[in-house]
């Protein structure tokens, strides 16, 4: 297994979990980039029954069809006929988890999970429903749900009103990086800075893993902060307009309210926030 850096308090959940016969259903957030994906496929692969992620803006059958084609890859079964609709997928994926040893665990890990739950797809209602039905009354079940959006999970899945309402066990918040954790990042790839220019590369990245990955070792922090965050090929010359999409189903009005905040000089009262914004007052305010 690749070396987790930092993590602690997550990886100890996860220990806990293995260690429990009990079946579990484990939220996962925080925002793009941070590692959730690489700290649940390094903790659980060896687990791992069945994983797909979500298609960004693809159609409920183009998610049921990278269903069915993950069900092929972990299940050997080349002939599968994508299903029409998640009742049936989850009819087939139960009947393949059924098929393996009772007595191991089974991780099913769906990422993206905002991307999979398509409008009126019911992925979620007929996931709570085999959770209810099936999954809770077996054991060495773990089932993972992960997004980078995190209002979004924390509103349809944490906090649910419907039939996942109270299913979830445990909750995973991955954070980026703290300044000691970053630190220890870098020296794990052999790259070793001062104390000043491990101080510019923080405030400048913000201990997100994905982002450090790309600093070079021998580069200075000036350097490297050149190269990644204002070449015109840069990793982050143009991440501030993916990041909003990808976080928020509204991200235009998330962007209008940030800028008009930026400008202010001083505090700014919520009816001037709105006229110079120019986002609606009432549900598209609150929800932003």
């Amino acid at each position: 297994m690749t070396k987790i850096i930092g993590r602690n308090a997550q990886l100890g959940t996860l220990k806990e979990i293995l260690d429990h016969s009990n079946s579990s259903m484990i939220a996962v957030t925080g925002r793009r980039r941070v590692g959730k994906t690489f700290l649940i496929d390094q903790s659980l692969k060896s687990h791992m029954k069945f994983r797909m992620t979500g298609i960004q803006n693809g159609s409920m059958n183009e998610q049921l069809v990278n269903f069915n084609e993950k069900l092929k890859e972990f299940s050997g079964a080349p002939f599968l006929s994508t299903p029409s609709n998640w009742q049936e997928a989850f009819t087939i994926l139960k009947r393949f988890l059924e098929s393996l040893p009772a007595s191991n665990k089974k991780v099913i890990f769906f990422d993206e999970v905002p991307w999979i739950h398509t409008a009126r797809s019911g992925f979620l209602e007929k996931l709570a429903h085999l959770w209810n039905d099936y999954f809770s009354k077996e054991e060495n079940y773990i089932v993972v749900l992960c997004g980078s959006a995190t209002s979004w999970i924390n509103k349809n899945v944490i906090m649910a009103k419907g039939g996942l309402h109270n299913r979830i066990t445990h909750v995973l918040k991955v954070d980026p990086f703290t300044l000691s954790e970053t630190r220890l990042f870098l020296n794990s790839k052999g790259i070793r800075l001062s104390d000043q220019d491990l101080s510019r590369i923080y405030m400048a990245m913000g201990g997100v893993p994905y982002y450090l990955e790309h600093i070079k070792k021998g580069e200075s922090a000036t350097v490297a902060i050149e190269r990644i965050c204002f070449e015109p090929i840069g990793l982050l010359r143009n991440e501030y307009n993916y990041l909003y999409k990808a976080l928020f189903t509204n991200a235009n009005d998330h962007e209008s309210i940030v800028k008009v905040l930026a400008k202010s000089q001083g505090g700014i009262s919520r009816e001037e926030i709105i006229k110079r914004s120019g986002v609606q007052s009432g549900g598209p305010y609150n929800r932003a």
